[in-house]
């Protein structure tokens, strides 16, 4: 198996070429969550549905003309357009795949929209002819689109599916031996407390424990329990079935949901001191790693990412420990883009450092856009490049919601010197406030230090208190 090191600044374009594609023949569709008439595994279904997730494709589609596509469904079109100013994409490579039809917003499935237009429009179905369809939740629709335009998916559906299966990412992990939590797989709450028994006599000295639901992302089907040798398993049980009766039947839950137990890898002397998100592209025969960027959680739930100094300081160390799992899902037949969450812990007495391949991501993350866009820059100065990605909570003072972002962003916008770095307002709810009406905003923001982004994206927020 090929191992390289590479990078993305060209976007999804850099992407399909690591894929063996023709870019110019590649479509590709973003998506975290998807419609419940996608979701024809049980397993898939998400307890999150993210708003406006489908927009970060915008952050890391190619700014080469003539490139790679990407598929989006609502959009706003001036921040398209800044976008494409900020040469942060061509917007020729955008597919708006939206009918005119009633917006069920935010869930809508890209999926839906493109397989409808591609029925509806021969003139769009000849353009797609002959592509290859890239998406990280493949559904019966994807396959009938590929039949349609006579074009082809990256894989197999059906395998795909398997592999953002945190049970699934810790069974081959017993087969290949990269480094994962000490922990163990369970099917259904029937049998959860033998397998925490078996937990026990594994870790006998470790206190806090963290249960994980099957497929969930940014955290929200993970439940830590502190002092877990003090808490009844009945007591676990319930807060487990909490999490997941939103979305599962009584039955599914006891006697067939997959979940894992991990104790907490902050014990005997060892401290967490990076969790870093490896990024990879996964072909037949090669795997290229593309980087790292360092996640920010707050008690397991993912809230914005970063590139700093110390993210640098143990990323060859968490590339060298992702780089086993990878080489070990591309041998089990997944193809595609793939993010691979790592903990680094370190000796508070020796130094030594320990690192743990904690969750697979096998789609583009919540840091591809700041890795893409840092990477860009990079390029551009020919040298380490620092940067942050946030979302933050936004006021509506006027009826154009691009236009006042404009006037916070002022000289902070992203190239607005021809230098590639600034904010990027990568990602926008223009049309329901999230809560006492806040509209949601996430930012990329790229320079040449990590205080220089923090503080640009600080005068930035400033801007709008003050309006």
């Amino acid at each position: 198996m090929i191992v390289n090191y590479d990078n993305i600044k060209n976007g999804t374009n850099d992407i399909a070429k690591y894929l063996n594609l023709n870019p110019s023949k590649t479509i590709f569709l973003h998506s975290t969550s998807f419609n419940e008439a996608d979701a024809d595994n049980i397993r898939r279904k998400a307890l999150n549905k993210g708003r406006m997730l489908y927009a970060e494709i915008l952050s890391y589609t190619t700014n080469l003309s003539n490139g790679s596509k990407s598929a989006i469904s609502y959009f706003n079109n001036d921040l398209l357009n800044l976008m494409d100013e900020m040469k942060v994409i061509d917007k020729s490579n955008i597919i708006k795949v939206i009918n005119e039809a009633k917006i069920d917003y935010p869930y809508n499935s890209v999926s839906t929209m493109l397989n409808k237009k591609v029925k509806e429009d021969d003139g769009f179905r000849k353009l797609l002819e002959g592509f290859t369809i890239v998406s990280s939740y493949l559904s019966k629709e994807d396959e009938e689109t590929a039949r349609l335009i006579n074009g082809s998916l990256l894989m197999d559906r059906k395998v795909q599916e398997n592999f953002n299966s945190k049970y699934y990412f810790r069974e081959i992990s017993e087969k290949y031996g990269f480094a994962i939590p000490t922990g163990v797989t369970i099917k259904g709450l029937d049998e959860f407390n033998n397998k925490l028994n078996k937990l026990k006599s594994l870790s006998p000295t470790s206190n806090n424990l963290w249960i994980k639901l099957e497929s969930q992302s940014s955290g929200t089907g993970n439940l830590k329990i502190e002092n877990y040798y003090d808490t009844s398993v009945e007591e676990i049980k319930n807060k487990i079935y909490d999490i997941a009766k939103p979305i599962f039947d009584d039955n599914y839950i006891n006697s067939e949901m997959a979940l894992i137990a991990e104790v907490d890898i902050n014990l005997d002397n060892y401290i967490e001191v990076a969790n870093i998100g490896v990024e990879a592209v996964i072909s037949e025969n090669k795997v290229t790693i593309l980087g790292g960027v360092e996640q920010d959680t707050n008690n397991g739930t993912y809230v914005g990412s970063k590139i700093c100094d110390n993210t640098y300081k143990y990323l060859d160390f968490a590339q060298n420990i992702a780089k086993d799992a990878f080489v070990a899902v591309s041998k089990e037949g997944y193809r595609g883009f793939m993010t691979i969450d790592v903990l680094v812990t370190q000796n508070t007495e020796t130094g030594e450092l320990k690192g743990y391949n904690i969750d697979p991501n096998a789609r583009f993350s919540a840091g591809t856009m700041l890795l893409k866009n840092v990477q860009t820059s990079e390029v551009y100065h020919n040298k380490k490049m620092y940067g942050i990605s946030y979302a933050i909570g936004i006021p509506r003072k006027q009826d154009d919601l691009i236009k006042e972002i404009k006037e916070c962003l002022g000289d902070c916008s992203y190239n607005y010197n021809g230098d590639y770095t600034g904010i990027i307002p990568a990602l926008v709810n223009d049309l329901d406030p999230i809560n006492n009406d806040l509209y949601y905003l996430k930012c990329v923001v790229v320079d040449q230090s990590y205080k220089l982004a923090k503080e640009k994206f600080e005068q930035f927020k400033m801007k709008f208190r003050d309006m």
